[in-house]
């Protein structure tokens, strides 16, 4: 039960960072694919070409995810709600959909 309630903690984490994340713009690196080349500063548009950032933000994401399951106690993992597990990641899906609108309408 413990290693489920660990999983349960850095799934419900990491998908609110990566929210986070993409709407801030943290990213741990950037991917360049016409270079094929990771860095973690910006590289200029035109030499580098465009910019993936989908990697750091799952990078993002998965770190922050992880330290919190690692330092959040067993005791208090185990108390999360499995409905969470649903209703944490609907909200999310439904404010990133607002956010991005301006693509829909």
């Amino acid at each position: 039960m413990t290693q489920h309630a660990r999983f349960a903690v850095f799934s419900l984490v990491s998908a609110f960072v990566y929210v986070l994340a993409y709407n801030f713009g943290w990213q741990l690196f950037r991917y360049y694919p016409m270079l094929n080349k990771v860095s973690i500063e910006a590289l200029p548009a035109k030499e580098s070409g465009p910019t993936m950032m989908y990697y750091g933000w799952i990078g993002t994401a998965a770190l922050a995810g992880l330290a919190v399951a690692l330092i959040v106690p067993n005791r208090l993992a185990a108390k999360v709600p499995p409905a969470t597990g649903w209703i944490v990641p609907v909200l999310l899906i439904a404010f990133t959909l607002v956010y991005e609108k301006h693509w829909f309408l």
